[in-house]
């Protein structure tokens, strides 16, 4: 696991597994974002965040971010 910064969208549900897809200049990544974090806020594909987390890579399927927290830029 290392730590991460980004910044782009949460553009969908994440097909097939909780979390969402968030998507930046380089690509796309499934993120891991509890409901917890998002305290009222209501983020839409519109809108740009950053965010904190750790990536999780594993054997078996893709890398995963665990967001720790998120900013709305």
């Amino acid at each position: 696991e290392a730590s991460c910064v980004l910044e782009g969208r949460i553009v969908s549900a994440a097909p097939k597994r909780a979390g969402y897809l968030f998507q930046d200049s380089t690509g796309q990544i499934v993120i891991e974002l509890q409901d917890k974090l998002f305290q009222g806020r209501v983020v839409t594909p519109e809108n740009i965040i950053r965010i904190y987390g750790e990536v999780e890579t594993k054997h078996s399927r893709a890398s995963e971010v665990d967001v720790e927290r998120f900013e709305i830029l």
